[in-house]
C-alpha cells in the first residue's frame, strides 16, 4: 500500500512514516520544503522550537506564515503573527486575536479542526482549503501545513503553519 493511501488510512505508525506521506500529499513545492525543514529543525527532538525558526530560514514562504500560540484548558490558539500575503488576500489582519475571531465561520470551524488535531496527534497536519478574499471578493484555493512546536521539547506551545494558494504555484 502507497504511503498516501496508508497515511489517509490512518494506518502510518511512526514519524518518519507520517513525514513521507505528509510530503507525498502536498502539492506545494513550497510546503514540502517547510515540512523537510521543521523535520531538519528537530534535530532528535520530538518537535523543534520558535527559536529554531526564523524569518530568513523561510523566505520562500514568509508571507504565507502563520505563527499560533497555543493554550490550554481550554484549547486556544492565537495568532501571534499572520503574514502580509494571507493578510493581503483575505482583508484582514488577525495578528494579536483568537483563531475565534476568524470572521469566516466555515474557514474558521476548519482552522480550529486542524490546529486541534496537531496538538491531540502530536504530528504536522495538511488540509485543503476554498476562501473568499474579502479585498478581492474572489475565491481562492490554498493548502495548509501546519507544523507543532514545543519550547520545552514535549508540550506544544505554537503552530507554525504555512499556506500556499494554488493560483501562486508553479508547475
Amino acid at each position: 500500500m502507497e504511503a498516501v493511501e496508508r497515511y489517509e488510512a490512518g494506518l502510518v505508525t511512526t514519524m518518519d512514516e507520517h513525514l513521507d506521506a505528509l510530503e507525498r500529499r502536498l502539492t506545494s513545492k513550497r510546503l514540502r520544503q517547510l515540512l523537510r525543514d521543521w523535520a531538519s529543525w528537530r534535530q532528535g527532538r520530538e518537535f523543534p522550537s520558535r527559536a529554531d525558526v526564523s524569518p530568513e530560514k523561510i523566505k520562500y514562504l514568509l508571507g504565507g506564515i502563520v505563527l499560533l500560540d497555543v493554550t490550554y484548558d481550554p484549547l486556544l490558539f492565537r495568532y501571534r503573527l499572520m503574514g502580509s500575503a494571507l493578510a493581503a488576500r483575505r482583508g484582514h489582519d488577525l495578528t494579536g486575536k483568537l483563531l475565534d475571531d476568524n470572521p469566516d465561520p466555515e474557514l474558521r470551524q476548519g482552522l480550529i479542526k486542524l490546529n486541534s488535531s496537531v496538538v491531540e496527534t502530536r504530528r504536522p497536519q495538511t488540509s485543503e482549503y476554498r476562501i473568499a478574499g474579502l479585498a478581492t471578493g474572489r475565491s481562492y484555493n490554498y493548502d495548509a501545513l501546519n507544523l507543532p512546536l514545543s519550547s520545552d521539547g514535549k508540550q506544544i506551545n505554537m503552530i507554525l503553519s504555512g499556506s500556499a494558494y494554488i493560483d501562486e504555484e508553479t508547475p
